[in-house]
């Protein structure tokens, strides 16, 4: 729940208190140094599936590639007592491989192993499941694929997740190179059924993971290119771009949800990354939070790692960056909620009083008057503590500092109401079917210095984006000089542009200089995948 609707200010800082480093040492053996392995246990590794057990209370590790070889282990990881492996599980394990995608069903208990690279082959066509629902009794099965046999089904550095019963594959490389070609597999059946390729450019090394009824998709690489982009999928297996921002370039890394928040931690985009992004789904909000500065207490930089979600943090286990790791940290994740249950509730009813206020005359001090005459009520006081505009203006010695009335040009009765809500009760506005009132809040946010309402109003105007309103966004951004709405109408064209361009109609009606960027776009994208990967480790 949204308490006063402004939890926070968007930033990138440092904060150590969040990381520990756990001692994860099995009991008996020594913590390693350098590159020695000799006692240490679990055994260096990167690529590892990281799942948290929630009836045992404990971490299970699979897997990965170690020094000089392919790993299909499994450890199980306690607090109290440290690692341990598990020696016994009925069945037959994968093979042992690197770049295998590792998807946990919480409900069932079941771990679904699919793909990766033995170091002779790529695998496919199997689902390996390990089912952990019965206490010191694990055991492996698989599921053999079968139906849409034009589905490339052998890959490793893929992308997958869970949705209503089937297992998403997205993208991955090969012996012939990258691939984006997804495909879905029902649990039940193995039926498997391709998706439709929006992006022919493939990629590797990006993530995937469930939120209610969409997936959610982050970064990847191509050719030493590593994209920035949130896309979204339901489960018809439609793909749009939810967001763009250089804070996702990366591979390798991690991507978790609680709720409807993203957590993404650590990859490599030309440098070992060990960050954490927040990406709020409801608001649109992004934050990057640092673990520490030089020699602080957090992870060093690393990808490829394991990473699991917990109510109250993230695990992060192992990975590589110079060397391969080991280690084991936790990362807790502060909300900034308030402290109690009466806390929360006299917040909720204290941002009600406020927006009571808003158009009231009582108590009113001055009258914001848009261009057609229409009149909102105002008080100075809040005004100026939640804009700083409105602060300079009304502190200044400007006529509007004593004036009974200030003229709002270019703006609506209704935008300038939504406005002075947001800024007495801290809500933000609901969605819109039309823009222009969305516009109207993107201006007068920008003017006023009220960053959270700027992002969230211009994720509402990027989600917008249809064939149906393309031209009509596109005209917007020309009359408003909104570039951000323009890059991404852009964007929509390259990514659907072999739908679109058989709508001739369509196309024709479009500015030349769009076409022409669209061009240069897909010419670009065009010579990465002719030139084909450089290596398909």
């Amino acid at each position: 729940m949204r308490v006063g609707g402004r939890r926070w200010m968007p930033m990138d800082y440092f904060d150590s208190t969040r990381w520990k480093q756990l001692d994860n040492r099995r009991p008996g053996s020594v913590r390693s140094e350098g590159t020695d392995d000799s006692g240490s246990f679990p055994s260096r590794r990167w690529g590892p599936a990281l799942f948290w057990h929630e009836d045992s209370q404990s971490l299970h590790a699979y897997g990965g590639e170690g020094k000089g070889d392919y790993l299909n282990d499994l450890c199980v990881f306690n607090e109290q007592f440290g690692w341990s492996e598990v020696a016994e599980v009925e069945g037959d394990p994968p093979p042992s491989s690197f770049g295998f995608s590792g998807t946990y069903d919480a409900e069932k208990q079941q771990l679904y192993v699919y793909g990766g690279f033995d170091g002779a082959e790529y695998l496919g066509g199997l689902v390996h499941v390990l089912d952990v629902s019965v206490a010191n009794r694990y055991s492996w099965s698989s599921l053999t694929l079968s139906g849409d046999v034009s589905v490339d089904w052998f890959r490793c550095s893929h992308g997958a997740a869970l949705l209503d019963g089937h297992l998403f594959i997205f993208g991955g490389v090969n012996e012939d190179g990258y691939s984006w070609r997804p495909f879905s597999i029902d649990l039940a059946s193995g039926d498997t059924t391709a998706l439709q390729d929006y992006w022919g450019l493939g990629r590797r090394g990006h993530a995937a993971v469930t939120v209610g009824e969409r997936i959610y998709i982050v970064g990847g690489e191509h050719e030493g290119y590593h994209f920035f982009d949130l896309m979204q999928m339901d489960c018809s297996g439609e793909l749009k771009r939810f967001y763009r921002g250089q804070k996702f370039a990366r591979q390798g890394h991690s991507l978790l949800a609680r709720g409807e928040k993203l957590y993404v931690f650590g990859g490599f985009n030309g440098e070992y990354l060990n960050d954490v992004v927040l990406c709020d789904l409801d608001t649109g909000y992004i934050e990057v939070q640092y673990p520490c500065t030089e020699g602080g207490p957090g992870p060093t930089g690393r990808s490829h790692h394991g990473a699991a979600i917990v109510e109250n943090g993230i695990y992060v286990f192992a990975g590589a960056n110079e060397e391969q790791l080991n280690d084991l940290f936790f990362y807790e994740i502060r909300d900034h909620p308030p402290d109690s249950k009466e806390q929360v509730q006299s917040l909720s009813l204290l941002g009600l009083d406020f927006a009571r206020m808003v158009d009231s005359e009582l108590l009113s001090d001055v009258v914001l008057v848009c261009d057609d005459g229409s009149r909102v009520f105002g008080h100075r006081f809040m005004l100026s503590l939640r804009s700083p505009y409105f602060a300079r203006m009304f502190s200044s010695r400007m006529k509007e500092s004593v004036a009974a009335e200030v003229n709002v040009p270019g703006v609506s009765r209704s935008a300038l109401l939504e406005f002075v809500n947001y800024l007495y009760s801290g809500h933000l506005p609901a969605k819109r079917e039309t823009l222009e009132t969305t516009i109207e809040l993107i201006n007068l946010a920008d003017l006023h210095g009220t960053i959270e309402l700027l992002e969230h109003c211009k994720m509402a105007a990027v989600l917008s984006i249809a064939p149906s309103t393309l031209l009509k966004r596109l005209e917007q951004a020309e009359d408003f000089g909104l570039r951000f709405l323009r890059d991404a109408c852009v964007e929509y064209i390259v990514e659907r542009y072999r739908t679109q361009r058989g709508d001739e109609d369509l196309v024709l009606k479009l500015p030349q200089t769009i076409l022409e960027e669209v061009e240069e776009e897909l010419e670009r994208r065009r010579a990465w995948t002719e030139a084909g990967p450089s290596s398909n480790s």
